[in-house]
């Protein structure tokens, strides 16, 4: 209740509280992980406690595999966002945390096919290529794990053929991961 009542300023700490509770308890749903990261990113565009904000997103996303599809991506924005502020400490947290919630995303693709590894699937192929899988018949650790890297990859390509200074505020890529 502090969240809406105390005003602005507590509004951050009551986020972290009352969702570093909810995720302990292991009570998370998929719409209460999506209005977390909406009003995360609600925060975020008020400059409120950033170093808050991507603790809670580290939380969030290490200690349920609820967050996916667009709440991800959003989450993800969200860190990539704060890397570009004006704050050393800030940027570099938000480096720090990027790394991290890419390597979750590929060890919960790295889970669910453990998962479902004695399962044969039979995916219909993509029409003109029968070597290929459409996404959309990706499981969803895999699916975001895939969109993650397309992501990544359109960004390298950008920065490689784009000036070489902006290069130096990019973040690790994933050999670094």
């Amino acid at each position: 209740m502090g969240l809406w009542h105390q005003g602005a300023q507590r509004s951050p700490s009551c986020v972290w509280l009352l969702s570093r509770e909810l995720m302990s308890h292991e009570v998370v749903s998929e719409a209460a992980a999506g209005n977390i990261i909406n009003m995360l990113w609600q925060l975020m565009e008020n400059g409120l406690e950033e170093l808050k904000l991507l603790q809670t997103v580290l939380v969030l996303l290490t200690t349920n595999t609820v967050v996916h599809d667009e709440v991800l991506s959003k989450a993800i924005v969200l860190c990539f966002r704060l890397h570009f502020t004006k704050d050393n400490i800030t940027n570099n947290t938000a480096a720090a945390t990027v790394r991290q919630v890419v390597t979750v995303v590929f060890e919960r693709m790295v889970a669910e096919d453990e998962r479902f590894k004695d399962i044969v699937e039979q995916p219909p192929p993509v029409q003109g290529n029968t070597n290929r899988r459409s996404v959309s018949t990706l499981r969803p650790s895999a699916k975001d794990a895939y969109m993650l890297f397309q992501v990544r990859h359109q960004e390298e390509t950008v920065l490689h053929t784009s000036h070489s200074t902006q290069h130096s505020h990019s973040l690790p890529s994933e050999e670094a991961v």
